[in-house]
């Protein structure tokens, strides 16, 4: 039910409460899949990371979701205390500039190593499977090279491909991607979620009324029986959200600290020294 203009942010008072959306998802439109349930998909991460498949949340239809989260700053020493990066290679730079638009994306760790395991793959078979998403280009001996997709219909190369995943996988990433390092400064949000079921009885005459202009808009068809099971079919599509901070003002920093330092080994020479 949300477009640019209507989404917005919750005020109560001089108070930001968050992000607050609302979705309606005509789950009988939906393309049959792999999987017999449906909603939304919740990723939050930093502005310039990509979110991974381990951080999310699944939202059903028929509730009312709040979504909280503690932001956690980690900066990782660096130096000779612990390798580290935040610089990317130009694959990485070109993948996150044609799937994510001209967003400022930093480096990110696992797309390094996925993009390295297709490299490992290219080097075998000439190509690269669709495995982790879709790419044109990769960077190979210090040239970013254009790629083609594995033939899935050939199975001597299907072979191979699964053989050369096989063995990169059984090896330690740090060893085949020693470039690959960890990102020396990231954000990772903690989600907490409470729900409750809606829409309300008492809402139901007005979100009739919006899902009626949303399906004039984008010339969808309301099922037949929309009017004499209407409840029931927000029970099945209707998701209303709102996504804050936990916190508005405090953010948890962690900061590694070296567990021996140069003061430390002064006195531990004077203790030698002296006894």
């Amino acid at each position: 039910l949300n477009n640019n203009s209507s989404i917005r942010s919750v005020r109560q008072g001089l108070t930001d409460n968050g992000l607050s959306l609302r979705f309606y998802l005509h789950d009988y439109l939906t393309f049959p899949s792999n999987r017999n349930y449906p909603g939304i998909v919740v990723f939050t991460h930093h502005h310039d990371e990509v979110h991974t498949a381990a951080d999310f949340q699944l939202i059903q239809p028929g509730q009312f979701y709040m979504i909280t989260f503690r932001k956690e700053n980690y900066t990782s020493l660096g130096g000779s205390y612990e390798r580290c990066t935040n610089e990317m290679l130009s694959d990485q730079a070109y993948l996150m500039s044609k799937g994510f638009g001209e967003n400022d994306y930093g480096y990110d760790q696992s797309l390094c190593v996925n993009l390295c395991e297709l490299k490992f793959i290219y080097r075998a078979c000439g190509c690269v499977p669709l495995l982790h998403f879709p790419i044109e280009k990769l960077l190979v001996n210090g040239e970013l090279k254009s790629v083609s997709y594995c033939n899935i219909n050939d199975s001597s190369i299907n072979n191979i491909v699964k053989e050369q995943m096989e063995i990169f996988r059984s090896t330690n990433y740090q060893q085949t991607c020693p470039h690959c390092l960890k990102k020396c400064s990231s954000s990772k949000y903690n989600l907490f979620v409470s729900s409750l079921q809606a829409p309300a009885h008492t809402h139901i005459d007005q979100l009739v009324k919006e899902v009626e202009k949303l399906a004039a808009k984008t010339n969808i068809s309301l099922p037949n029986d929309f009017y004499s099971n209407t409840l029931e079919h927000f029970r099945m599509n209707y998701v209303e959200m709102v996504i804050t901070a936990k916190n508005n003002y405090f953010v948890s920093v962690s900061t590694q600290q070296p567990a021996y330092t140069f003061p430390m080994l002064i006195a531990d020479l004077g203790g030698f020294l002296g006894s």
